[in-house]
């Protein structure tokens, strides 16, 4: 019999199913490296230039890929990309990265392992605290888990492996943090969490869940990790002058004027939420509104209004819900 939490044995029609997928991924392989490429679109090469920078001293939040597009994100972020370190035009190629046709095949390969890793660590969690019984004559239930879970979230996935965003990584490590954290790993759960934050700030929203179950021992892992991840690991890489300096830049040359709407247009024009098609309903309804896309920040405020209505549906909803159960202080100290 079949353990809980096992990853089964794929018949014969799944093996079918598994082959046209893994075909599927590798025919994507060459039309991602000819966009980024030969095309000159996605944004891989921005956290590549980033990783050269980091190493080579070059001033971090002033790199620009071939769109003239900047870095915004913490220096940890681009110390770990310097494995696919880009340089500038005129530049030596560092002796330790490979080529970028290389190196953008690598990094979307590396991409989908952390995708299939992710859905298999996700499915394999349900089925060890929500055990779900299939019928027979159809697909198992780790694989109805699988597939159910890749559907939902394609066109998001999709998106970012068409335009080189570490998607993916963001999605293993935020599976992992809450899988790990419903079987109580603390450590390993608050260092999923703590180094998604590394990588893209916005993850530091999901703190709120063990926030509200007063998990204060959570909560000091996780400071504890963020504080060696932004912290001490760029402190130990580049010195601690250095990073001083690369925080001040990110924060008054990026994250402050961000904040505030206080931007160059060139920075206006990378991150403001009117520039893409999809990004929140505040946003999606002024760019309807607009007929296209536009570079301001922040929102109009009726549609930041909006924004702000819906994110209190939202936080509404799920606190109701969850109340009693997930939201439980008790659960956590159970």
């Amino acid at each position: 019999m079949l353990a809980v939490g096992a990853v089964p044995r794929l018949r014969r029609r799944e093996w079918f199913a598994a082959a046209a997928i893994a075909v599927l991924v590798l025919a994507f392989l060459p039309i991602v490296v000819r966009k980024a490429v030969w095309l000159g679109q996605g944004d891989a090469q921005v956290f590549f230039r980033a990783g050269w920078a980091i190493w080579t001293g070059y001033p971090l939040y002033q790199i620009i890929d071939h769109h003239g597009w900047t870095y915004h994100y913490p220096p940890t972020f681009a110390l770990l990309m310097g494995l696919f370190a880009n340089p500038l035009p005129g530049y030596p190629q560092p002796w330790w990265a490979p080529p970028f046709p290389a190196a953008v095949a690598v990094w979307y390969l590396i991409n989908v392992a952390c995708l299939v890793a992710g859905l298999h660590i996700w499915a394999n969690a349900i089925e060890r605290t929500r055990p779900i019984e299939a019928k027979a004559g159809y697909l198992q239930r780790h694989w109805v888990l699988v597939i159910g879970a890749l559907l939902a979230l394609l066109p998001f996935i999709g998106d970012g492996l068409a335009r080189g965003q570490p998607t993916p990584v963001l999605l293993l490590l935020i599976v992992l943090f809450l899988s790990r954290y419903v079987e109580r790993c603390t450590a390993a759960a608050s260092f999923a969490l703590s180094l998604a934050v590394t990588i893209k700030i916005f993850p530091v929203v999901l703190a709120v869940i063990p926030f509200m179950r007063r998990d204060w021992k959570f909560m000091l892992w996780m400071v504890s990790w963020c504080g060696f991840l932004l912290v001490v690991l760029p402190v130990v890489c580049v010195g601690p002058a250095e990073a001083l300096d690369l925080y001040r830049a990110m924060f008054t040359e990026h994250l402050f004027g961000i904040a505030s709407g206080a931007m160059s247009h060139e920075i206006a024009s990378q991150v403001s939420p009117g520039a893409f098609s999809s990004i929140g309903i505040g946003a999606l309804v002024a760019r309807i509104a607009a007929g296209d896309a536009f570079y301001s920040t922040p929102l109009p405020q009726w549609a930041f209004d909006i924004q702000l209505a819906f994110d209190a549906a939202v936080v509404a909803a799920i606190v109701f819900l969850g109340r009693g159960g997930f939201w439980c202080p008790q659960a956590a100290a159970g």
